[in-house]
């Protein structure tokens, strides 16, 4: 089996670089660890926090369904090369930071 670990962490802040990239003023994107999932929070104004995505540890992405816990099924995957770079794509996009790419 191959450790995709550290291809995942860079891909993971490539994908928060993107998401702030796009995002209109005074919206911001950072991450928090859980013990199964990194979500992805999305910040209005320094105050307001919604969580964007959840990750797991192997790449894969999801939408929420909550604050605690992602949809069932895998969004994009992290590890994959052309599931990525469709992540990319979505994610630099000007409606990006309200996650509507994340619907199946």
């Amino acid at each position: 089996m191959i450790n995709t670990t550290g291809m995942v962490e860079l891909r993971l802040a490539e994908y928060i670089a993107a998401l702030n990239a796009a995002a209109p003023q005074r919206y911001s994107f950072d991450t928090t660890q859980g013990k199964k999932y990194t979500k992805i929070i999305m910040s209005y104004n320094g105050g307001q926090r919604s969580v964007h995505a959840f990750v797991d540890a192997d790449g894969n992405v999801y939408k929420p369904a909550g604050w605690q816990r992602p949809a069932v099924h895998v969004r994009f995957r992290l590890a994959d090369d052309a599931s990525f770079a469709r992540l990319l794509a979505a994610a630099s996009g000007k409606q990006s930071f309200s996650g509507g790419y994340l619907y199946l």
